[in-house]
């Protein structure tokens, strides 16, 4: 059975051994595509050995390592062999098989080869011996004090981020145990710089949109002072003379609002008379009401009158209930007999003949 995805191929022999021939630059779907057509073409199998072919294989990203680890952990695997490839990707191997064997209780068998025709043969001893030889914990490694030295002093570059320095490469000075402990630590160092790296693309992206964020809640709080702004239009109508013009709800804080800024402009301009025209107000609360009353009488203290205009039914309603006094307080039909009305007084002449 041969099974091909992208190109990479998979052969299954004797029902229970099967090859897969990687090439070139293995991408993780690729991966993924040809595995999951083998795991469909495999059911009922309940062994198998796995050959790997890497003669032909030039890398194995680390996000393919990862899709590696968890393919295989889906395969019935009983012993794994490694053929061709660089030192480099037979300890990318090492480290797949260590992370399953971390998984299990007694770890599956891995050994590396130049020729497939040792693979095969070692897999025929294997099974003729039932059960796989486990290798000594107890065994000795010998090593020069200036590997370890090396390796030390990569690592303390690794955990202060220096990852650009000659001191942070681990050079495999011989294929024995060791050389693949020093390769599995310049593995794990050069997953550091690239998730380093990776992370610091992510704050930079986060700072980017933090200030985008900040940079729009800025306009839009210019856009509130300005729609705050057109909300309380005060109009110098003649000289001395204020209107404001009160259109729509008049809730607490736009009571607020306005009396702030009305008292400002009354003592910017010295007005003597200030017209508060209701007639784009239908409804307004008694909180709103009574803050109106406050309005007008901190208007009278600073030396000008107020002018109601423009009231309708449900507003003096609400503020004959609430028995507000309003004593000495004009109020007139519209806002064109206010503004009459207060040019008169300040100047009796401009108002004859109106």
């Amino acid at each position: 059975m041969i099974v091909e995805h992208a190109s990479q191929r998979a052969e299954l022999r004797s029902g229970e051994i099967l090859v897969l021939h990687l090439s070139g630059v293995l991408k993780s779907d690729d991966l993924r595509g040809l595995l999951e057509r083998v795991r469909s073409r495999i059911t009922g199998v309940s062994a198998l050995d796995v050959l790997f072919d890497m003669s032909a294989l030039q890398m194995l990203p680390g996000d393919t390592r990862r899709r590696l680890t968890d393919e295989i952990r889906a395969l019935p695997l009983r012993a794994a062999a490694f053929v061709g490839g660089d030192f480099a990707l037979r300890i990318i191997g090492t480290v797949v098989m260590r992370m399953l064997d971390a998984e299990r209780a007694e770890p599956r068998p891995v050994r590396f080869f130049d020729d497939e025709g040792e693979a095969l043969a070692w897999f025929a001893q294997l099974r003729d011996a039932g059960k796989p030889p486990t290798p000594d914990p107890t065994a000795t490694v010998g090593v020069s004090r200036s590997r370890i030295d090396k390796l030390i002093l990569a690592l303390s570059c690794a955990s202060f981020d220096l990852f650009d320095v000659p001191e942070a490469e681990i050079a495999v000075e011989a294929e024995d145990d060791f050389g693949l402990l020093e390769g599995v630590f310049q593995l794990f160092i050069d997953e550091l710089s690239v998730t380093k790296i990776m992370l610091g693309q992510s704050l930079a992206a986060a700072e980017a949109a933090r200030d985008e964020l900040e940079q729009r809640l800025g306009t839009i709080e210019e856009q509130r002072l300005t729609i705050a702004e057109l909300s309380i239009p005060i109009i110098d109508a003649w000289d001395g003379v204020l209107t404001l013009p009160v259109v729509g709800a008049i809730d607490t804080q736009r009571a607020a609002d306005m009396t702030d800024q009305l008292l400002l402009r009354v003592a910017e301009t010295r007005a003597h008379s200030v017209i508060l025209d209701l007639t784009g107000v239908e409804v307004i609360d008694t909180g709103s009401a009574a803050h109106l009353v406050r309005l007008i009488r901190a208007t009278g203290l600073l030396g000008a009158r107020c002018v109601l205009t423009g009231i309708g039914p449900q507003v003096a309603r609400t503020m004959a209930s609430l028995g507000l006094d309003l004593g000495g307080v004009r109020t007139l039909r519209n806002l064109k007999d206010g503004l009459r009305l207060c040019i008169r007084e300040s100047d009796p002449r401009l108002g004859r003949g109106s």
